[in-house]
């Protein structure tokens, strides 16, 4: 006659507090990620909860404690972004994100949005975090649901290039405000009284550079006027062909009432400028203008292309050391770091005191 088997007693989170010699309300605030718990605590809990078999899931576990490194990472980014690049911006940065990785010892490989990627964020955010053990990198993608959704599947994520406006996840950009506030200020030190803003209000790392031209003028005692100092680009597309349909229809319909132009972007800069001289308007004698990402095609062109610059390839790595701190102890500080930006002075500006 065979025996019966021994019923298995599932533990319980009293049986995991009186191991862990804490309060069972302690336990519970673990389990349920609350504040107030030291790390040695939560590590006490964890480990009895482990060794008594206590049903854990293992995401959860890192989640709670951290610990080794990623299994790999995913390199998520708008396929135009990386295939379309010809301006090098988010080439330096992806090369910045692998060279990190590799001397990290993990290996990264690349997601690609497609077009209508914003309508399946749920779908997008299972099939990202389905690699257990594996960390995200969102590069020049920061959509609210989609962060949401990553956040509620506890997935290890930074973003680079982007920001996070409710604070939940770690961010590396550079500092667009300070660096528009500084090409700005550089134009009206020059003595230009009519200064424009060529951009558009459709992602929050360009509403940031548009904040800190108004900042500048606001600090030069200068009130911003929409009319009078911004001409806005009705779509996200700023590449060169599409600015110098733009801004010449813009010209045809207003005449060029500036005598300088601070463009959110070198790629915006370059159709502008395309633009003016095939109306026989000279640079910077009639217009001076700086624009932002310090790309290597400014430098090449005449006159060459003053501009806000930072290191694009450090903007990478340290998106990767953060995500790496982050897998490594989940519960650390969120840091949202920006990354200073300087004025490289050429040839398109010109003071007109």
């Amino acid at each position: 006659m065979s025996k019966k088997p021994k019923n298995i007693v599932k533990a319980k989170q009293k049986d995991v507090a009186e191991l862990a010699g804490v309060a069972v309300s302690t336990v519970s605030k673990v389990f349920s990620e609350a504040a107030g718990i030291s790390d040695t605590v939560r590590r006490k809990v964890i480990d009895a909860a482990i060794t008594l078999g206590y049903d854990i899931p293992k995401d959860k576990i890192h989640q709670l404690v951290g610990g080794g490194k990623p299994t790999c990472i995913k390199l998520v980014i708008y396929y135009k972004f990386a295939m379309f690049d010809n301006e090098n911006y988010f080439t330096e940065a992806i090369r910045g994100v692998r060279e990190e990785a590799n001397a990290n010892g993990v290996e990264v490989s690349i997601e690609l949005l497609r077009d209508g990627y914003e309508s399946r964020f749920d779908e997008l955010a299972d099939k990202l975090v389905k690699i257990p053990g594996s960390a995200i990198v969102l590069m020049g993608i920061d959509h609210p649901k989609l962060l949401d959704a990553l956040r509620l599947r506890n997935a290890s994520y930074v973003v680079v290039s982007g920001y996070d406006l409710l604070g939940g996840c770690d961010s590396v950009s550079p500092n667009n405000r300070a660096g528009a506030h500084l090409a700005t200020n550089k134009l009206l030190e020059l003595g230009h009284k009519d200064i424009v803003c060529l951009t558009h209000k459709l992602s929050r790392t360009m509403l940031r550079r548009l904040d800190g031209f108004q900042d500048a003028l606001t600090d030069n005692g200068i009130m911003f006027d929409p009319q009078k100092h911004l001409i806005e680009v009705s779509t996200a597309n700023l590449d060169t062909n599409h600015i110098e349909k733009f801004v010449r229809s813009y010209i045809k319909k207003n005449g060029v009432n500036f005598t300088a132009v601070f463009c959110v972007s070198d790629a915006a800069a370059l159709g502008l400028i395309h633009v003016l001289e095939s109306l026989d308007y000279k640079i910077p004698e009639d217009v001076s203008i700086i624009g932002f990402d310090n790309l290597e095609v400014g430098t090449m062109m005449s006159p060459t292309l003053s501009s806000m610059g930072f290191n694009r390839n450090e903007l990478g790595r340290i998106g990767v050391n953060r995500l790496m701190r982050r897998f490594t102890n989940p519960k650390s500080s969120i840091l949202n770091i920006e990354m200073g930006v300087s004025l490289f002075e050429r040839e398109s500006i010109r003071s007109v005191n």
